[in-house]
């Protein structure tokens, strides 16, 4: 049985690791490990975690963050599309 416990402060350590002080003790959560363990060490979990999840908060991103990793393309399409369809950057004052 898993016990509840709150989180009473949480330290992050290179993005990738977080440290979370409990009523019981502290914790290390290692994201890139996907391993829960004691401070001491001595107990260590694994859990699974979706990779592309598991991506974006290793690499702090958001919907917003993941359509900017495509900005240079975007800004291409754009151009192009402009080009070829002028008459859309017009607009009615």
């Amino acid at each position: 049985m898993v016990s509840k416990t709150s989180a009473t402060c949480l330290n992050f350590n290179s993005g990738s690791e977080l440290w979370v002080n409990t009523a019981r003790g502290k914790l290390r959560i290692d994201l890139p490990a996907q391993t829960v363990s004691t401070v001491n060490s001595d107990t260590v979990h694994h859990f699974e975690i979706d990779a592309f999840r598991k991506h974006c908060l290793i690499n702090g991103l958001d919907d917003i963050g993941l359509t900017l990793q495509h900005a240079d393309k975007i800004r291409s399409y754009e151009e192009r599309h402009l080009a070829t369809f002028p008459w859309l950057t017009n607009t009615i004052t």
